[in-house]
């Protein structure tokens, strides 16, 4: 796998972690930042 798809792959996720952290956030506060950083943990 050529370093530039690694760079392309952790960036989109990285993006979409954060967009999802937002939404969460926004919805249920606490307990959504646990579940989120949960996520990030999986990835």
């Amino acid at each position: 796998m050529p370093f530039s798809d690694i760079v392309a792959v952790s960036g989109s996720l990285l993006t979409l972690t954060t967009f999802m952290f937002k939404m969460d956030e926004k919805q249920s506060g606490p307990q959504a930042r646990k579940r989120s950083r949960g996520k990030v943990f999986d990835a």
